[in-house]
């Protein structure tokens, strides 16, 4: 699985990486000066750590801005350790703020936590799917287009495409899309499952903007269009 961390300290941040590395992690660290959108895009991480250290208060600014684009788990590691900032940070749309000092077997098991939350379906287990033309690996998280493009997938959005084209054509409400595939219950969040039904838009469709795949059925749901119709 792969870890995204973006930080204002790269010299800790390696320390972090380095340590999730032997979890058997793919890590990549970025400092503040680099273009974390085009990172997030490129790596499709499974899970997002933002390290903390400065005065400032950019790294708010950036966890933001990835929420409104992912459903991932943000953690936001901080030195400062002022209520009203950790308060903010959950605003900003993080998953937990963990303050400094942690120590690295602390850190691991906290990361693992979250990344069990976004493992629950076993993948290697799935035979691949087909529908549409699409065929889906769930065990190496990758969807082949028709043109026979290869897709890679973050692991929720495999769990997603797993529902969905296990019942091509059915019509899934928003709520049993969340209990599904989050394993959240009596949870019915439309904007967090729209979000990603965007995302995911934005990789397979070949215009986004009108979807003949990934459809949606007004406030009932979404479904998997095989005719392509």
């Amino acid at each position: 699985m792969k870890v995204l961390i973006i930080s204002d300290a790269p010299a800790t941040a390696d320390i972090w990486g380095y340590s999730l590395s032997q979890l058997g992690l793919d890590v990549k660290v970025i400092d503040l000066a680099e273009n974390f959108m085009e990172a997030w895009e490129n790596e499709t991480p499974d899970i997002i750590i933002i390290e903390d250290f400065n005065d400032q208060i950019e790294e708010l600014d950036i966890c933001s801005a990835l929420r409104e684009v992912t459903i991932v788990p943000i953690l936001y590691l901080t030195s400062k350790l002022n209520e009203k900032f950790h308060l903010d940070v959950y605003q900003a749309g993080a998953d937990e703020c963990i303050p400094f000092p942690i120590s690295p077997r602390l850190f691991q098991a906290k990361v693992n936590a979250w990344l069990r939350r976004t493992q629950s379906l076993p993948m290697a287990a799935l035979n691949e799917i087909s529908a549409g033309g699409f065929c889906l690996d769930p065990g190496r998280r990758t969807l082949y287009l028709p043109n026979q493009t290869a897709v890679r997938l973050t692991a929720l959005e495999t769990r997603l495409l797993v529902l969905l084209m296990s019942n091509p054509g059915k019509v899934i409400p928003p709520a049993d899309i969340i209990e599904k595939v989050w394993g959240y219950h009596g949870l019915n969040d439309r904007k967090l499952v729209r979000n990603h039904i965007f995302r995911l838009r934005r990789k397979i469709e070949a215009d986004p903007s009108r979807p003949r795949c990934l459809v949606s059925a007004g406030n009932s749901g979404y479904k998997f269009q095989v005719s392509g119709g």
